[in-house]
């Protein structure tokens, strides 16, 4: 059977705020760069995120004085996770709670590992809460999804074991395991598409590779 080498769609991951900001400087600046989890893509000003953080100081003081009561354990608690309903990350909060200081940007962590196949955000950039600013994807494990004829069917399920060859690597099959048969088939064909896992550990394979 012919196919084509896809995304894994379930490691994929967009990378967006909660919150309105300012780009101030990019990190990550082109489209293809490979990234890892935690290294920061940009940096942002965020009045929100900096009044949260003003929020948490406040509540910090209130208990470094001795301020005893459930109040001000609600509070503190209650900054926090304004915090980190923000998105802001657990390494930036307590950043916050031991320095006293309240930063006026903050370096965005990527939240995978993988390659930035679209760029949607440039320095100065007004951003809004929601809109997409990079897509990552996760090319350690691909898919292929084969066109297998409707009289082949019955010699295939979930868990079958697959050779793959692409036309740029003929000596170097791969194998993976079939991890989905589609419900329809494709009228003009009468192709049933087939999805197979891969593992691509050294990235030779690449999207929409015929295989």
């Amino acid at each position: 059977a012919v196919g084509t080498v896809k995304q894994d769609e379930s490691r994929l991951t967009i990378v967006t705020m909660r919150t309105d900001g300012f780009i101030e400087e990019l990190f990550v600046s082109k489209s293809g760069q490979h990234v890892h989890a935690g290294e920061p893509l940009f940096r942002v000003y965020s009045p929100q995120i900096q009044s949260a953080q003003t929020d948490l100081l406040v509540a910090v003081r209130a208990m470094n004085k001795n301020i005893s009561g459930l109040d001000a354990d609600r509070s503190l608690d209650g900054a926090m996770l304004r915090l980190r309903n923000l998105g802001v990350p657990e390494v930036r909060i307590r950043e916050v709670r031991e320095t006293g200081k309240n930063p006026r940007t903050i370096d965005w962590p990527s939240p995978a590992t993988g390659d930035v196949i679209e760029k949607r955000i440039i320095n100065g950039q007004r951003v809004t809460a929601g809109d997409e600013l990079y897509r990552i994807a996760d090319h350690s494990h691909v898919w292929v999804i084969a066109d297998v004829a409707e009289s082949d069917l019955t010699a295939i399920q979930i868990g079958t074991t697959v050779m793959v060859t692409v036309r740029a690597y003929a000596a170097q099959p791969v194998e993976g395991k079939v991890t989905l048969i589609y419900p329809e088939l494709r009228a003009e064909t009468r192709t049933a598409r087939v999805r197979i896992e891969l593992p691509n550990p050294d990235r030779l394979l690449k999207i929409d590779m015929y295989a």
